[in-house]
């Protein structure tokens, strides 16, 4: 079964379960004790704003293992889960572009990635992630 990385700084219960396949939320803000129940509840994996700050790498390769353990993947960016600094529509996520760019590059490096997409409207920001996910226009 396919499985989805999903950049996004808020879990959203509802679109998860709309989508019907297992799911890495990557740079989730809130990591209270009822988000992360309601999201092992549904079967989604997290990986909190904080353990990819502190270390990176690590969580990088926890999360290219699971998604090795799909069939394929595809990768979805909300532009959200990037830090004020770098989002001119004022997001509210913790990630730095580098940081997110990090993570899509060695997940493109595992010959079951399925490609990806980018939501938000930056111009600028969509151009650069849709170049990383290898999405051409």
């Amino acid at each position: 079964m396919g499985g989805l990385v999903l950049f996004d700084a808020v879990f959203d219960a509802d679109d998860v379960q709309k989508r019907g396949c297992p799911v890495a939320l990557v740079g989730c803000q809130d990591v209270s004790g009822g988000v992360l129940a309601r999201a092992r509840a549904v079967g989604v994996q997290v990986y909190p704003v904080r353990v990819l700050i502190e270390d990176l790498p690590s969580a990088c390769d926890g999360l290219m293992e699971l998604a090795r353990s799909w069939d394929s993947f595809q990768v979805e960016l909300r532009e959200r889960v990037l830090d004020r600094a770098f989002c001119a529509r004022g997001s509210f996520g913790g990630l730095a572009t580098r940081e997110v760019l990090y993570v899509i590059e060695r997940l493109r490096i595992l010959q079951n990635y399925a490609g990806g997409c980018v939501a938000g409207e930056d111009a600028s920001l969509r151009l650069a992630f849709e170049r990383a996910l290898g999405i051409s226009r």
